[in-house]
Formats: structure tokens, C-alpha cells, sequence
């Protein structure tokens, strides 16, 4: 089976109007393809599709790019053919269009280094080499075990709202409802109103990947009589009993609230940066007006 990767980076951005979308598309083409597997990586996604709908400053080429990835992912006509993952980096995900967010099912925050034993643990990627040859000998220190450290905590904490979740989870008694799950996610709304169905969504994509994973037994390929040659039926039943007979209600709610946390964290960062900037703001039209000021005396 073919495999190829591709990467959608500045590269595909053009000064004539339209061309930017056309190149885009004609990288995404390759994920229609139902011969092969194939990644595709959008690079700085911040940089290359960053103005909003509602941000009036966005060039042509941004816009082709915005309308070309979101309908890609989720638009009217979309279809998708073959076995195909995009994957999207970004340093500013509140520069992106909401809507093209949240299309994105599954967000990871990757931090940098922090703590101590982060750099300790980069420094031994670096020289994972020259450690394994004896060529650099570095003894790890007391206490520190190379990619330990990390799996001790217990994530973040601060600025978590679970008393709701904690009641609902009280009143199922061990067994979440679909009400329950569709309580939880109004709640959400309630908080933050840019919370949409996307999320319910993205949670029903992460529990099939879930339900999907299960290997394929090599004697159905060995012998299409055991499965390929059976009707559709048979075939349906011959895969379900493949697939895990434990996933609940409770990973489907555990998979809405780790969508809402993203969120949550996207909407806190941003007013962060927002109040920041303002206040910079403020601190240099003072600074100017007290210049001024003085000018004026000085003349």
C-alpha cells in the first residue's frame, strides 16, 4: 500500500486572486485517493489562514485558504474517500476562524520545557546517540529516571469548574445517560456560548476511533471464505464481535469535557494576550503624553 506525506506550508500562497485556493486543493487531492495512506501537515496554520470572517484586514489568500480547509473538513459536499489524517500546528489557535478550530477533532497543547526535569529529559533525546555508543557518559542524578518524571502529575487543575460535572456524575450512580451528557453539554453553552455542537461531534469521532481499534484477524486474508466473500451481514456481526465491549457514557463525557477544557484554555489565553497588549498600549500613550508634555516645557 502507497504511503505519502504532504505539507501545506507559505508555499502555497500566491499574489493573483484564487490561485491560493487552487494550490491548496491540489495538495488536498491526494487525500481522495482510496489507494494508499496519506498524511497531510498544514504548518503554521496561524500564519497561513489567521484573519477570521470577522476581521476585515484578511487578504484574498487567506480567505481562499479559509474556505478551501473548512470545507475540506467539514463542508456541505464533503466526502471523504481513502484513509487520510491532517494534522495542523499552530503557536496562536485564537487567531484562527472559530469555525475552522473547531473542526479540528482531537487539540493538544504542547507545552515547552518547565521543569527541570523537561530539559533533562530534551537533553537526553539530544544525546541519545552518544549515551547509547558510551562515547558521552552523564549519569542521571539522584532521583531522576529520563522520561518518569512527568507521568507523577496529575495535569492541570487551576481555573477547572468539574462541581457540575461532579453531580452529574454523583446523581448517574456510575452510569451516564445520554441526558446526562446532553446536561453537561448545555451547561457548557451556558459558560461559554462559543461552545457548539462540534464538540459532540469531535467526542462521537474520538469513541469510534476507540470502538475501531481492534486488529484484523491474517486468516480472513488467508482465506476470503472466513469473511470477504460472506454477505453484508455476516460480515457486520464478524466485526463487532472485534470490537471493546467496555466504552460508556462516561468516556463519551470525558472525551466533551477535554473538548471544552481546549476551549476554555483557547478563550483564557487569548484574553490574557488581549489585556496585555492593552495595557502595553496604555503604558506607551502615557509614556508619549509625559514626552510630550515635557517637550512642550522644554520649548
Amino acid at each position: 500500500m502507497k504511503y505519502m506525506q504532504v505539507i501545506i506550508d507559505q508555499g502555497v500562497k500566491s499574489e493573483f486572486y484564487s490561485m491560493t485556493g487552487r494550490n491548496v486543493q491540489e495538495k488536498l487531492s491526494i487525500t481522495r485517493r482510496p489507494d494508499g495512506i496519506y498524511k497531510v501537515i498544514v504548518d503554521d496554520m496561524d500564519l497561513l489562514a489567521k484573519m477570521s470572517r470577522d476581521n476585515t484586514g484578511g487578504g484574498s489568500s487567506d480567505n481562499d485558504m479559509l474556505n478551501v480547509l473548512m470545507q475540506h473538513l467539514d463542508g456541505i459536499k464533503t466526502v471523504q474517500i481513502g484513509n487520510t489524517q491532517l494534522l495542523a500546528a499552530t503557536n496562536d489557535p485564537m487567531g484562527l476562524d472559530p469555525a475552522l478550530r473547531q473542526r479540528f477533532i482531537a487539540r493538544y497543547e504542547v507545552e515547552g520545557p518547565i521543569e527541570w526535569y523537561d530539559f533533562a529529559d530534551i537533553l537526553t533525546d539530544e544525546f541519545e546517540k552518544e549515551l547509547k555508543a558510551g562515547v558521552l557518559s552523564i549519569p542521571s542524578g539522584n532521583g531522576y529516571i529520563p522520561y518518569e518524571m512527568r507521568k507523577k502529575e496529575t495535569g492541570r487543575e487551576a481555573g477547572k469548574d468539574s462541581s457540575f460535572l461532579d453531580k452529574i456524575r454523583a446523581k448517574a450512580g456510575g452510569g451516564i445517560t445520554m441526558r446526562d451528557i446532553g446536561e453537561y453539554c448545555r451547561e457548557i453553552k451556558v459558560k461559554n456560548p462559543r461552545f457548539t455542537g462540534r464538540a459532540t461531534h469531535a467526542a462521537a469521532e474520538a469513541i469510534r476511533k476507540i470502538i475501531n481499534n481492534y486488529d484484523i484477524p491474517e486468516e480472513w486474508f488467508e482465506k476470503p471464505d472466513l469473511f470477504f466473500e460472506k454477505d453484508w451481514n455476516a460480515r457486520v456481526l464478524l466485526i463487532k464481535d472485534l470490537c471493546p465491549k467496555n466504552v460508556t457514557g462516561e468516556m463519551v463525557l470525558s472525551e466533551i469535557q477535554r473538548y471544552a477544557e481546549s476551549e476554555q484554555r483557547f478563550a483564557s489565553d487569548k484574553f490574557e494576550s488581549d489585556v496585555k497588549s492593552r495595557v502595553n498600549e496604555i503604558r506607551v500613550q502615557m509614556e508619549a503624553g509625559e514626552r510630550y508634555k515635557g517637550g512642550i516645557k522644554n520649548a
